[in-house]
C-alpha cells in the first residue's frame, strides 16, 4: 500500500513538472476555437488552401479551429484565438493598408522616418530560409539586415529600442561597450568544476530574433566579428581544445554616426562610417537620414515632440492603430502575468 502511495505521489510530480501553460488555452489545456463569424473572415483573406496544399502534397489537418488551414512552417508562433480575431478585425478595418498602420505604429514617438521604419518592419518580419538547388545544401539566408546611417539626434537608437523591444527574441548592445566575445560567443572556465563551456554572446542569444547593434561606428575592431554571423548564419569557435558551431540566425539592426559628426555627400557610406566593403555588403537596406534645415518640417517636428507635454495638439491617430497599439501593450501584459505565474 504503501508502494502504491509513493508511486502515485512520484506520478503527480511528474505531471507538475511537464505543464505548460498556453496563454489563451481552455479547460483541460485545450484553446478554445474562433467563433464562426471570425473563421469566416479569416478564410476569405486567404488563397485556395486546398489546391495549394494537393500541389505541394502537405497535409490538412485545419489550424486553431480554422477548417483548410494549416501553416506551411513548423517554427510558426503560437497565436490564440483572440490574437486571430483581432487580425481579422485589423484586416477588415484597415482597408488594404495594413502594412501603412503597422509602420506608423513602430516607434510612434518618432516623426517621420516612414522609409526607416518600413526597412526595420521587414528585418523584424524576416524573410525565408532556403536552399537552391545547385548549392550544396548550403542554405540561403532568410533574415535581412539593416543598416541606419545619419546625423546625430534623429533618433536612431530610440528606432533601435523599439524594434529589439518588439521582437520575441530581440537583443539591445551599445557598440560603446561591447566586445568581440560579446558580439559572437567565447570560452570560460568554470571556477567550480575547472572545465571549460562556451559563453553565448548578443548573435547566439537572438538566434531566431533580431540584434540591435547602436553606435556601430564605435566598434571597428569587432566588425570583422560580424562577417561570418551575418552571412552564414552562425558563429564559430575554437578555443580551449573546444570545437563547435553555434547558430546565430538573427537580423542585425545597426546605427552609425558619420566619422566626422556629419554626413559628407561626397563620400561614400563606408568612407564616412569607416566600414569595409566586405561588411557593408552583408546589409541588405541601407539608410542615410540627413538633418536637412527644414522650416514647416521643423515646426511640424516640434509640434509632435511637444505634443506628449501638453503644449500642443497632440497627433492623431486613426481607429485602426490606435486598436493595433493597444492589442499590443494588452499582449505585453499578458506575457508580464505569465513570467509571475
Amino acid at each position: 500500500m504503501q508502494r502504491q502511495r509513493d508511486a502515485r505521489m512520484y506520478d503527480i510530480y511528474l505531471n507538475v513538472v511537464s505543464v505548460v501553460r498556453k496563454r489563451g488555452a481552455g479547460e483541460g489545456g485545450a484553446a478554445p476555437g474562433l467563433s464562426a463569424a471570425a473563421a469566416a473572415a479569416f478564410r476569405r483573406g486567404l488563397p485556395d488552401l486546398d489546391a495549394e496544399d494537393a500541389h505541394f502534397g502537405r497535409a490538412n489537418a485545419g489550424w486553431l479551429g480554422v477548417p483548410g488551414f494549416e501553416p506551411d512552417v513548423t517554427d510558426a508562433p503560437e497565436m490564440s484565438p483572440s490574437d486571430l480575431e483581432f487580425i481579422v478585425r485589423f484586416t477588415e478595418e484597415c482597408a488594404g493598408e495594413q502594412f501603412k498602420h503597422l509602420v506608423h505604429s513602430l516607434c510612434p514617438t518618432i516623426y517621420g522616418q516612414d522609409m526607416v521604419k518600413a526597412g526595420m518592419l521587414l528585418s523584424l518580419f524576416g524573410g525565408v530560409r532556403k536552399k537552391l538547388r545547385g548549392s550544396g545544401d548550403v542554405p540561403v539566408r532568410g533574415s535581412i539586415h539593416c543598416l541606419v546611417v545619419g546625423d546625430p539626434g534623429l533618433g536612431k537608437s530610440q528606432l533601435l529600442k523599439a524594434a529589439s523591444g518588439l521582437a520575441p527574441r530581440g537583443m539591445y548592445v551599445s557598440g560603446r561597450s561591447v566586445s568581440k566575445a560579446g558580439l559572437t560567443a567565447t570560452v570560460v572556465r568554470d571556477a567550480a568544476t575547472g572545465g571549460y563551456a562556451f559563453e553565448a554572446g548578443a548573435m547566439v542569444l537572438s538566434d531566431g530574433g533580431v540584434c540591435c547593434v547602436d553606435e556601430f561606428d564605435k566598434m571597428p575592431n569587432e566588425h570583422a566579428a560580424l562577417l561570418e554571423a551575418m552571412e552564414q548564419q552562425s558563429v564559430s569557435v575554437a578555443k580551449a581544445g573546444l570545437t563547435a558551431t553555434l547558430p546565430a540566425r538573427a537580423a542585425v539592426l545597426a546605427a552609425a554616426n558619420p566619422a566626422r559628426g556629419v554626413y559628407d555627400r561626397s563620400r561614400t557610406v563606408h568612407e564616412n562610417i569607416k566600414m569595409s566593403p566586405a561588411l557593408l555588403s552583408r546589409f541588405d537596406l541601407c539608410f542615410i537620414l540627413l538633418d536637412v534645415p527644414d522650416e514647416e518640417r521643423d515646426d511640424k517636428l516640434s509640434r509632435h515632440v511637444l505634443a506628449p507635454h501638453g503644449t500642443g495638439a497632440a497627433p492623431r491617430l486613426t481607429e485602426a492603430r490606435q486598436e493595433l497599439l493597444a492589442h499590443r501593450a494588452h499582449a505585453d501584459s499578458d506575457d508580464d502575468d505569465d513570467d509571475d505565474d
